[in-house]
């Protein structure tokens, strides 16, 4: 695989993980005086944040895998992306809570990685969600087209 194309498919990646360490880099960042409202905005953040580090990590794990240019996937391939996403996702979330230990004003929390573990769950859900909504639409356009022979393969 061409270096450029690797870039263009892992950058996003780290550019995401880039903004998520400066944000744990800020030291006791709060959002309102209401400790409540601080605790659900803190945790919304960390579910939209791992979210959608994972299906950027998929997308980039599915299309730089040595087999994606076989046009009938196995199955089990696609698991091992999924799972290999969902591993550096979580990976990622232990190592942004050790590098809160050295954040004066930020500890390391392990329901934050719970949370950022099911963010990356979330994430495939939604994922899935959408891979089955765009497979629809094209069906549908395919219809409309006229051009069922697709449907036959």
């Amino acid at each position: 695989m061409r270096i450029r194309k690797i870039l263009k498919l892992w950058s996003p990646v780290f550019v995401w993980m880039l903004l998520i360490f400066i944000g744990s880099s800020i030291p006791g960042a709060s959002v309102s005086e209401n400790r409540t409202v601080d605790f659900v905005a803190h945790k919304i953040v960390h579910l939209f944040e791992y979210s959608v580090l994972f299906v950027l990590i998929y997308r980039a794990v599915k299309k730089s895998a040595i087999n994606s240019s076989v046009s009938i996937r196995n199955a089990a391939v696609g698991k091992i992306d999924t799972l290999i996403s969902f591993g550096l996702t979580v990976g990622y979330a232990i190592t942004d809570e050790t590098h809160q230990m050295f954040v004066r004003g930020r500890d390391p929390k392990l329901h934050d990685v719970l949370i950022d573990t099911f963010a990356a769950l979330l994430g495939w859900l939604a994922l899935g969600r959408f891979q089955g909504w765009s497979k629809a639409v094209r069906r549908v356009c395919i219809i409309i087209r006229g051009d069922n022979q697709q449907f036959n393969h």
